[in-house]
């Protein structure tokens, strides 16, 4: 699959998600908040790549099982997840000087 493909909500309208796992879709069962590292890692691995989907209240058969997250943890994971996004810095090195660059 060449072209992430749009969401909708008529995906999630049946019992069984439409596609399956792959290197752009990611299914986790739960929510753990101690995992938020390692959703991390998935996340950069999307960005890293042609994109994808990190989501949570399907289980490895694609069934929607949903999902409960406390209101107070997913503000707390959204704020987190916007802070990295909006103070980002990639940082590389410039081949031929081997300077390293800040690109914001």
């Amino acid at each position: 699959m060449d072209v992430l493909p749009v969401l909708t909500t008529s995906h999630f309208d049946h019992t069984f998600f439409p596609f399956f796992e792959s290197i752009q879709f990611e299914f986790k069962r739960t929510f753990h908040y101690q995992q938020f590292p390692k959703y991390l890692e998935t996340m950069c691995s999307f960005l890293n790549s042609r994109g994808g989907y990190l989501i949570f209240g399907i289980d490895d058969t694609r069934e929607l099982v949903g999902v409960t997250i406390e209101s107070c943890k997913i503000d707390e994971v959204l704020l987190r997840i916007d802070s990295i996004i909006l103070n980002r810095r990639i940082l590389g090195r410039r081949v031929d000087t081997n300077e390293i660059i800040t690109i914001t």
